[in-house]
């Protein structure tokens, strides 16, 4: 369903200025989480005829921190000056940038916006350089459940409205979770940029927090996709006459190996790895192997990649069905496990589509066979990357 609001293309955006008084439209990111994030540049000026001055806009504030500002991927030429504003509510008029820009008056304080003030040579650099970052997120959205929180209900560039704060909880407290009481189960650091409809951020952002995203009741609610308790069992008289249907899997076609792309800040820059699940029937040679590709940025950690790997591949095997159920069963969502159960069928299943429902009124709901054993909680040992390597296998 898709949203009344685009953050990134509706609210998310701010007036800047350049010094020849030209005014342009940029997109404001949102930085959830630790990220080495990319500057934009927003003010060029000169203090003196030979000292520039470069305003540089990260993400919306207030950022955690804004630390390691390099310059072409290099650290500061010695006489380098840079002031950092984390993005607070009232911040002062800097005094740099107004010095500097005279014909208009500089007067913005960008409020609530995280950004430098860089002042250099020009014969430091022989060109405009590129501005980096280490960036430390929004407070607690390292957590990717509170990061869909603050997307949802924050009024500055998110959609204002509520969550379901019961389930909001039950989705921190499981992503903040130790797995073997040694590392959390999930946690990331991803910049959203991009003018993607509301819904599917939501999706990307409660997919990182291993959950779907379901609005119920004009509240926004995450629901596992986990190890789950059953919610409801169905028979043959909630189902209309051949209205389970199972679809056709065709295992010569499923993947027999999960690669998923993620990024790693460990050399201090932004590098993308690839962590790689393979079925014991490929590494035995029984089975060819067909990769399937996810691109998970936001993933910083090798360990969580790779258990992300191996849960999907797993999951790739699971028998899809679908329900045609009467509309007395409207409360079920996706995300819920059920059970069928008629004369031929003792089925546990995991409801995996938004359900959806006719002219007729009844609820079609699209489901995959539920094995608890398909998550994965391993934990391995990061690999050491050699230059230029992206993949371990």
């Amino acid at each position: 369903m898709a949203l009344p609001v685009t953050p990134a293309e509706t609210l998310n955006q701010q007036r800047v200025r350049r010094s020849n008084a030209s005014a342009t439209f940029k997109t404001i990111p949102i930085v959830y989480g630790e990220v080495i994030g990319e500057g934009e540049i927003f003010a060029i000026g000169k203090t003196s005829p030979t000292d520039w001055v470069f305003g540089v806009l990260w993400c919306y504030g207030p950022q955690v921190y804004i630390r390691n500002v390099r310059l072409n991927n290099e650290a500061p030429i010695d006489g380098t000056v840079i002031t950092n504003y984390r993005g607070l509510d009232e911040p002062p008029i800097d005094p740099t940038l107004a010095g500097a820009l005279v014909n208009p008056s500089y007067q913005d304080r960008l409020s609530g916006i995280a950004y430098s003030v860089i002042t250099f040579s020009q014969d430091d650099y022989g060109s405009i350089p590129s501005f980096t970052a280490e960036l430390g997120g929004i407070d607690g959205t390292s957590n990717p459940a509170r990061a869909y929180r603050d997307l949802v209900t924050n009024t500055e560039y998110g959609l204002g409205l509520e969550v379901n704060e019961e389930a909001q909880a039950i989705a921190e407290a499981h992503c903040d979770q130790l797995i073997n009481n040694t590392e959390v189960r999930y946690q990331f650091g991803l910049v959203v940029e991009n003018g993607l409809q509301a819904d599917r951020w939501l999706d990307i952002l409660a997919e990182y927090a291993g959950c779907w995203s379901n609005q119920e009741e004009g509240k926004f609610a995450l629901k596992l996709n986990f190890i789950t308790p059953i919610t409801a069992r169905l028979t043959d008289a909630d189902v209309v006459r051949d209205g389970l249907e199972s679809e056709e899997l065709n295992l010569i076609q499923v993947p027999t190996t999960v690669e998923v792309q993620y990024t790693d800040y460990s050399s201090g820059r932004a590098e993308r790895r690839s962590a790689i699940y393979r079925k014991p029937s490929v590494l035995l040679g029984i089975e060819n192997e067909r990769v399937s590709r996810i691109s998970m940025p936001g993933i910083t950690r090798y360990s969580e990649a790779y258990r992300l790997a191996q849960t999907r591949q797993q999951l790739l095997d699971n028998q899809p069905y679908r329900l045609t159920c009467l509309d007395s069963r409207l409360s079920i969502t996706r995300g819920d496990r059920i059970t069928y159960t008629d004369a031929d069928n003792a089925l546990d299943l995991h409801v995996v589509g938004i359900p959806a429902r006719n002219a007729a009124g009844l609820l079609t709901l699209q489901c995959y066979a539920y094995r608890a054993s398909d998550y994965s909680e391993t934990i391995v040992e990061s690999p050491s990357f050699t230059s230029g390597k992206l993949i371990y296998e």
